[in-house]
């Protein structure tokens, strides 16, 4: 019993009873930064696994409805970062830079072509 409920005088449940989802908090050597992704991804799965089970277990009242559900929307969130997909709508397509066309401008005049050089005429012998 708690000290609050023997106080009330009431039987509570143990605190195991009541809260039967205790994770004990990582230290820094169970998390290191050259952990793999791979690992970070499959740890994120068992959560999510664990989180699943916990939802759809009979007792859960509202209100630990409410905390599973942000925790999955954290894990997804984690899940996204581990992947290396970005935000939607934060990346935007470059513009593309068309190659300029040349246009046709109509015939040509004949005193605007170029008349291609005179072949040179061989030396006088």
């Amino acid at each position: 019993m708690t000290p609050a409920c023997r106080q009330a005088g009431t039987n509570c449940p143990p605190a195991s009873a009541r809260f039967p989802l205790t994770v004990a908090p990582l230290s820094r050597t169970d998390y290191t930064a050259d952990m793999r992704k791979t690992k970070a991804l499959s740890q994120c799965y068992a959560l999510q696994d664990l989180l699943f089970g916990a939802a759809h277990d009979p007792g859960c009242s509202k209100p630990d409805l409410a905390k599973l559900s942000l925790a999955w929307e954290r894990l997804e969130e984690r899940k996204r970062v581990l992947r290396g997909r970005p935000l939607p709508g934060s990346l935007r397509p470059k513009t593309v830079v068309k190659p300029q066309q040349r246009r046709w401008r109509g015939p040509v005049a004949p005193e605007q072509v170029d008349s291609p050089p005179a072949p040179a005429q061989a030396p006088a012998t």
